[in-house]
């Protein structure tokens, strides 16, 4: 097998052709594993990947295969020893704490087993795309060179977490396949394999050995299952929103000014960009899939193999699914747009309904206004003429309270008025000092009572003023 002592420079340490070596920036490679360690991969401690054997070392491929779970460094190193005798199909899976966790495997232990398998560099590009994220996925890559195929693919599987909106997570996969001639034996690699494809490989591995054929052919298939059932999803969101777009009506009446009657509101236009998002990363996420279909099945039609693999159009019946899926999301894309600009149209409709609203509440409200501005002037008007009256008797007051003073002081016989040949005298009676006395005490008492009691209306006054 290949030497790998220098297993902690891979990919440096590939052994690759001249041609390759100008393909390939192998130390930028290196360094770039190396920096997105953290956030690709564990510890050795917490690592798990399993790996399926269906042949054996060094003897031709039993029906039964063999399963394994490597946890650390050290059981890796012990697969490894002697790992070129065996010839049959060999699956290597590594897989994800999370859709959006590390890998579950180290560092090392990746450079090792890529050394030992020589997986070549663009492989890594695949690889970068899962780990610990903080934004979208990477783009998807596909390549190949003689003997290896490297992709990620993308699928639809539900995540199970109680959100209402939508049930379904974008889930991706890496595929690395070295095929050998000489020897007759496959290797795959298989990044973040979902559980219904570790089911599905599991059940098929009891019935028969698949070839590497079958392999791409199940591969395929795997992540092709769920994208009618998430289309038809889709397609559901949208025709709820288009029937209450298509059965919205409008009701205006001039005459009044009640509430318009009308069903689309801004967050159906929402539901739509949200839609129309999911839509487009769909249609994205096929493509992508028949990108890599197409250029596997092509790769998979030139290379020579004695073993008996699927029939061809077995294997384009995934690409052409794909192909009408892609169709049947372009034609949804396009149902969008038109629903998206009637909802466009009515939300505008009912602006300007609004609009046309508010301004005849406005027109009624300043008549409103008017009218009460009116009424407001009449009561000025008629306080005024009050005023007038009032000020009118208060002058008639003043011009007969002195007069009314001066008869009534005279009439009570305190005083009295003598004329004499020397002039007109005026004599006090000693009842008037008492009337006087007491006219000075009964105004006090007045004047105090009244004061006693305004206080007192005033403090009532603060009381409540100040509770609130």
């Amino acid at each position: 097998m290949f030497e790998t002592s220098d297993w902690y420079q891979y990919p440096e340490n590939l052994i690759a052709t001249p041609r390759a070596l100008y393909n390939w920036d192998l130390a930028g490679h290196n360094v770039r594993l190396r920096d997105d360690s953290k956030r690709l991969f564990v510890p050795s401690e917490q690592s798990i990947v399993k790996v399926i054997e269906a042949g054996n070392r060094g003897t031709p491929a039993r029906v039964r295969p063999t399963y394994r779970t490597i946890k650390d460094t050290e059981s890796l190193d012990q697969y490894l020893v002697g790992i070129e005798e065996f010839s049959g199909l060999r699956i290597i899976l590594i897989l994800q704490q999370s859709s959006w966790g590390s890998l579950a495997i180290s560092e090392q232990m990746v450079r090792k087993l890529f050394s030992t398998f020589q997986v070549f560099p663009p492989f890594l590009d695949v690889l970068h795309a899962f780990g610990q994220k903080i934004g979208s996925h990477e783009e998807a890559v596909t390549c190949y060179q003689d003997g290896d195929d490297s992709l990620e693919d993308s699928s639809f599987e539900r995540h199970g977490r109680p959100d209402p909106t939508d049930p379904w997570s974008l889930r991706q996969m890496g595929v690395y396949h070295k095929h050998s001639t000489r020897g007759g034996g496959d290797t795959f690699i298989i990044v973040n394999p979902s559980r219904p494809l570790q089911k599905r490989l599991k059940s098929l591995l009891v019935q028969q050995i698949p070839t590497w054929k079958d392999m791409h052919t199940l591969l395929q298939s795997s992540v092709t299952v769920n994208w009618r059932v998430y289309i038809e999803f889709l397609e559901e969101k949208l025709e709820g929103v288009s029937s209450k777009a298509q059965t919205t009506t409008v009701d205006h009446n001039d005459d009044s000014i009640e509430e318009l009657n009308r069903e689309i509101h801004f967050a159906d236009a929402q539901d739509i960009s949200w839609v129309k998002e999911k839509m487009l990363q769909l249609k994205h996420s096929l493509q992508i899939n028949s990108r890599a279909f197409q250029s596997i099945n092509k790769r998979r039609s030139t290379l020579n193999s004695t073993q008996l693999g699927v029939r061809p159009e077995i294997a384009d019946s995934n690409i052409l699914q794909t192909k009408a899926d892609a169709d049947r999301v372009d034609n949804l894309i396009l149902r969008l747009d038109s629903i998206s600009e009637l909802i466009k149209s009515i939300l505008d409709f009912n602006g300007v309904d609004a609009l046309r609203a508010s301004a005849k509440t406005a027109t009624h409200m300043a008549r409103l206004a008017q009218d009460e501005n009116k009424l407001i002037i009449e009561i000025a008007r008629k306080t005024r003429q009050d005023s007038l009256t009032l000020k009118t008797i208060t002058i008639l007051t003043l011009v007969y309270l002195p007069a009314s003073f001066v008869a009534t002081m005279l009439s009570m016989g305190y005083m009295s008025v003598q004329s004499t040949s020397h002039g007109v005298s005026v004599h006090f009676k000693g009842e008037m000092v008492l009337f006087a006395v007491l006219t000075v005490v009964l105004l006090l008492i007045t004047l105090g009572t009244w004061k006693v009691l305004d206080r007192r209306y005033r403090n009532l006054d603060v009381e409540p003023t100040s509770q609130a």
